[in-house]
């Protein structure tokens, strides 16, 4: 019979939020959402080998501060609640768990403003060249 693992709490809650993503290109969904949530009217999604070393996503929308970029990819960063250009204030989390997928995969994700405007995420997966 199969062993039975209990999650952290953590993670319990980001199921619970419907954050979970579970395989690279969930990454690419949960971007795009994000895109869409900053009021972006244009997102571009390339990828490289078929999506399976190199991917990117960037938008026009609001961007991200300064102060926020650093820490986009942390558990603990969300957007101010007072924030009326975002739909979705959890933002964060499902950053969070973004990276932490990607990393999962061998992978590396980055994340920067664009000029005039928007934001630029992209992500590799190492040796998963076939």
């Amino acid at each position: 019979m199969g062993k039975i693992n209990v999650l952290p709490f953590a993670v319990a809650n980001l199921i619970a939020a419907g954050e979970v993503v579970d395989r690279p290109a969930s990454v690419i969904k949960e971007l795009m959402e994000n895109a869409i949530d900053a009021g972006s009217t244009r997102i571009t999604v390339e990828i490289q080998n078929g999506g399976v070393t190199f991917m990117r996503v960037t938008d026009n929308g609001c961007g991200i501060s300064k102060a926020k970029l650093k820490n986009i990819f942390n558990s603990v960063y969300s957007e101010d609640a007072d924030n009326s250009d975002r739909k979705k204030n959890n933002a964060g989390i499902g950053l969070s768990v973004c990276a932490s997928i990607i990393r999962a995969h061998g992978g590396d994700i980055k994340a920067e403003n664009v000029k005039g405007g928007g934001a630029l995420f992209r992500f590799t997966l190492e040796g998963k060249e076939n």
